[in-house]
């Protein structure tokens, strides 16, 4: 099982972070646009 997890982190990344890094639409794209960085 643990393997299986780990190749899914590496496949998908979990981060919320990383997941709303993807679509450049995403309203939290905007807010870090906004605050400059």
């Amino acid at each position: 099982d643990r393997s299986e997890t780990d190749g899914q982190k590496d496949g998908l990344p979990q981060e919320p972070w990383q997941a709303l890094r993807l679509p450049p639409a995403s309203p939290f794209d905007n807010f870090l646009k906004a605050a400059g960085c």
